[in-house]
């Protein structure tokens, strides 16, 4: 999407309907954090988990793209069912439990903020902004919620 729309070229999508377990790059490094920090510590955690996102946020590709829509200014899609199709499954799901219940770790950025969290770094990107002050900066908005998260 971000290629399309920064060429100004219109997203072709061929599986609008395909549901995706997104999620925010920050909850996944968090959560594989967490893992290497337990594994250290407790020899008694597993080593396999599903990191997801929680059930109201897995969506399909056309509501995230819309969604995404609202943020970027001029984004274009248009739906080709002709685009050559891959083998790929309708519905990609991960069940997170475990993680959630041995580890104590959910996201913390929903899909409605990972989207627009997203969408608002490449705009800053684009418009000429350090990349690595933009990663900190997530990384610092990223953190403060994470502790008001946890502490609830």
């Amino acid at each position: 999407a971000i290629r399309a729309w920064t060429k100004g070229e219109i997203l072709e999508i061929r599986n609008p309907e395909s549901v995706r377990p997104w999620q925010h790059v920050l909850d996944s490094l968090r959560s594989y954090i967490t893992l290497a920090r337990k594994l250290v510590i407790c020899s008694k955690v597993s080593n396999e988990y599903n990191f997801g996102p929680n059930s109201e946020d897995i969506s399909s590709v056309r509501d995230v793209i819309s969604n995404a829509q609202k943020f970027w200014s001029n984004a274009k899609v248009k739906i080709n069912c002709n685009i050559p199709a891959l083998k790929e499954a309708n519905t990609l799901l991960l069940n997170s439990t475990k993680a959630k219940e041995e580890l104590l770790i959910s996201p913390v950025w929903n899909l409605q903020e990972s989207i627009e969290k997203t969408i608002d770094w490449y705009l800053k990107d684009f418009s000429g902004e350090k990349p690595i002050e933009l990663c900190l900066a997530d990384i610092d908005k990223f953190e403060k919620k994470m502790k008001n998260h946890d502490e609830n």
